[in-house]
């Protein structure tokens, strides 16, 4: 695959290798592998040390697997059998690593496919691989322990190489495959399996089970599958649960609806999950080998979903994320580079710092109209206009969005500014939005300047400049509506947060170019 969507594995290379081309051995005629490009990787990509795998990453459940598949795939096939004797030297060697592998890293169902290679090996009889090492009970014990808590007919499950049907497996007997099918059509409960069953076969059980799980997810039923007892889990059985599958059930069920009770027992149950996981200072996950787990859990666990501010979520992640040094556990080691790599780590930090800069402008800005407008005469604290930027910097962050962010903060403070002034001074509501309405003189004399008119002139020229800036960015003129819907606020004489809030809304999605039919 080159730099594909995910990273080589040698080991699925391996299996597909496996493959007897059907037109040879044919009259005596030796037989080929289908896709002989696999097995020409394997001798190409043979590791230093005689292994296969990622040589920057050693996990000894990988490199093992990866190396006794390869060496099986190069016994099958009788080739360059140098390259085979120094992969079963490297297996030979380093077998006894296995007694303190750590399980959290364990490839997934290591403890059936290794003994499945080990098995083939022994029939194709390559010697020098202990096949009674100590190392092996283990994995064996592991591999017990599981058939006892699967059904009998989920044990035989299907090897990936058939489900996603690669191109050239013309013979593949789809009837037969019919033929391992659950009652309610779907295969081994697994929602993927079953669509790649469906659009190849057509079969109506499997688009009958799909629609029903899409059904079961709009109620929140879906979770029910997914849980035994008080716990939740990600695979039926398994023996040690992971943080970031938690960790992802914790986030979804923040967006819990009332009522929804199994994702209020979700979110009750992944929340001291996670506290014990940092509390026993783990870092380690089954899926994923990352750079910081309990740091993305830590800040997670700190503020709900519905109070993180994106800019600081993003400013933590830029530490948290490892880039192209990130992981992903299946039943081999890969990378995903359009998920992980460093490119998005660097344009993470050029998007936060240009964001930073702009933000940092824009503060310039609200303090030099705070000195200008003089709020201090109103009560109005240089921290009140900083608190009133920041809410709006953390709600509407984007760079181009600079116009509807200073209209929020700008509003916020004439909001206060208004308020105050009829509160303190002998006027009324009414009063003001009479001299409001008849206000078009904005070059009156410092020395002839009252608080009635500072509060005018404040609040006129504010929506004289927002209308200009919407003009001349977006062509649309918002001019006569915004003084109607300030006119409005202010014909409600209601000082409420709840009337302060639809204002500030209004404007801001004045100055986007939202235009409201009167």
């Amino acid at each position: 695959m080159g730099d594909g969507r995910s990273s080589v594995s040698p080991y699925d290379t391996a299996w597909v290798s496996f493959i007897e081309d059907s037109n040879t051995n044919i009259n005596g005629t030796s037989k080929s592998p289908l896709f002989p490009s696999c097995l020409q990787w394997i001798i190409d990509n043979q590791l230093d040390d005689g292994s296969w795998g990622k040589e920057l990453v050693f996990c000894i459940y990988d490199r093992l697997l990866n190396t006794l598949a390869c060496v099986v795939a190069l016994t099958l096939w009788n080739t360059c059998l140098h390259k085979r004797n120094k992969g079963v030297m490297f297996i030979k060697e380093n077998l006894s690593k296995l007694e303190g592998g750590e399980v959290e890293n364990m490839t997934s169902g290591f403890e059936f496919v290794f003994p499945a290679l080990l098995e083939k090996a022994q029939q194709l009889h390559i010697d020098n691989i202990p096949y009674d090492a100590p190392a092996f009970k283990d994995i064996y014990a592991r591999r017990e322990v599981k058939f006892t808590r699967f059904p009998k007919e989920l044990i035989h499950t299907i090897p990936t190489i058939v489900l996603f049907s690669l191109e050239g497996l013309r013979d593949l007997d789809w009837q037969r495959l019919l033929k391992l099918q659950m009652e309610d059509g779907s295969f081994l409960t697994s929602p993927s399996s079953t669509a790649i069953a469906f659009l190849e076969t057509n079969d109506e059980k499997c688009l009958t089970f799909l629609q029903n799980v899409v059904q079961k997810f709009n109620g929140g039923d879906v979770l029910n599958k997914f849980k035994d007892g008080d716990e939740f889990f990600c695979l039926r059985g398994e023996s040690n649960k992971s943080a970031t599958v938690m960790f992802n059930l914790y986030r979804c069920s923040q967006a819990l609806f009332l009522g929804e009770m199994i994702l209020e027992e979700a979110k009750n149950f992944t929340y001291n999950f996670l506290h014990q996981y940092l509390a026993n200072n783990q870092s380690k996950d089954k899926w994923v080998i990352a750079k910081d787990i309990p740091g993305e859990i830590q800040y997670a666990l700190e503020f709900q979903w519905y109070a993180s501010l994106p800019r600081v979520e993003s400013r933590l992640y830029i530490d948290q994320y490892g880039g192209a040094n990130e992981i992903w556990i299946s039943k081999t080691l890969y990378r995903m580079p359009d998920v992980s790599n460093n490119v998005y780590l660097e344009a993470a930090k050029l998007d936060y710092n240009r964001c930073q800069s702009q933000h940092r402008l824009e503060w310039l800005i609200m303090q030099e109209w705070f000195e200008k407008c003089n709020f201090e005469q109103f009560g109005i604290s240089k921290k009140e206009v900083l608190v009133s930027y920041f809410l709006a910097a953390s709600s509407i962050f984007e760079v181009e969005k600079s116009r509807q962010r200073l209209a929020w903060a700008k509003s916020s403070i004439l909001c206060k500014m208004i308020t105050s002034y009829i509160n303190k001074e002998a006027t009324t509501w009414n009063s003001l939005l009479m001299e409001f309405k008849n206000y078009s003189d904005m070059s009156r004399k410092k020395s002839n300047e009252t608080k009635e008119i500072i509060v005018l002139n404040n609040l006129c020229q504010f929506l004289h400049q927002l209308a200009k800036e919407t003009y001349q960015d977006l062509g649309k003129d918002i001019h006569h509506q915004l003084h109607n819907v300030w006119e409005e606020w202010l014909e409600e004489n209601n000082t409420t947060c709840q009337e302060a809030a639809v204002l500030l809304v209004q404007t801001i999605n004045l100055s986007s170019g939202h235009m409201t039919h009167d």
